[in-house]
C-alpha cells in the first residue's frame, strides 16, 4: 500500500510536469521537478531527521538522480537551483551570489544543453554557469526514482520508515469519504 501511494504521489507529478512542459511553461515546470526531488529527499530521510535538510536534497540527487543521468552539473548546484527557481523564480540563490556554485541556465525543447555549454564556454562563464536540459531533468528524476524504489527494495531496514511516512503524509492516503 505505501509502495503503491509512492508511486502513485511521482506519477501524478511527473505527468503534470510533462503537461506543463508540452504547454512550454519550463519555470513552473522546474518547480515542480525540484519539488519532486524535495519530496523524495523527505521520505529518504534518515530517522535522526525530524524535518528534511539541504544535505538530505543533495544525498538523494547523488545516490539515485545524478549516476548515469549525463547531467554536467552537481547535486549542490542543483540545490542552490532549487533555492533559486522555488523561492525567487531566478538562477541566483544565496550559493551563486557566494560564488559557492556555479548558476544552472537551461535549455529546453528545441534547445541544446551541449550548444548552450559550448557557447558558455566561448563567452568564459563556464566558471559562473553549467548548462542542463529541462528535459533531460526531468528524465533524470524518473530514473532517479526508479532508482531509489529498488534501493528500498534492497534495504528491508530503511524501507519500512519510508514506507510508513508516505502512508500517514501523502496525500493519496486522505479517505474519500472526507474530501
Amino acid at each position: 500500500m505505501s509502495k503503491q501511494t509512492i508511486e502513485n504521489n511521482f506519477n501524478e507529478l511527473a505527468e503534470a510536469i510533462q503537461l506543463i512542459l508540452s504547454a512550454k511553461k519550463h519555470l513552473p515546470a522546474l518547480i515542480l521537478i525540484y519539488s519532486a526531488i524535495d519530496l523524495l529527499a523527505w521520505l529518504n530521510r534518515p530517522q535522526s531527521h525530524p524535518d528534511v535538510v539541504k544535505d538530505d536534497f543533495i544525498s538523494w540527487v547523488d545516490k539515485f538522480m545524478l549516476p548515469q543521468s549525463g547531467l554536467l552539473c552537481s547535486a549542490i548546484e542543483l540545490y542552490s537551483a532549487r533555492c533559486g527557481i522555488v523561492h525567487s523564480y531566478q538562477a541566483e540563490s544565496k550559493l551563486t551570489r557566494e560564488n559557492k556554485v556555479k548558476q544552472i541556465w537551461y535549455a529546453w525543447g528545441k534547445g541544446d544543453a551541449n550548444r548552450l555549454m559550448n557557447r558558455i564556454d566561448q563567452a568564459k562563464r563556464n566558471e559562473i554557469a553549467v548548462a542542463v536540459q529541462v528535459e533531460g531533468l526531468l528524465d533524470a528524476l524518473k530514473k532517479g526514482f526508479n532508482n531509489f524504489l529498488e534501493a528500498l527494495e534492497a534495504n528491508p531496514s530503511h524501507a519500512p520508515l519510508v514506507y510508513e511516512r508516505a502512508a500517514k503524509k501523502l496525500f493519496s492516503n486522505i479517505r474519500h469519504e472526507l474530501v
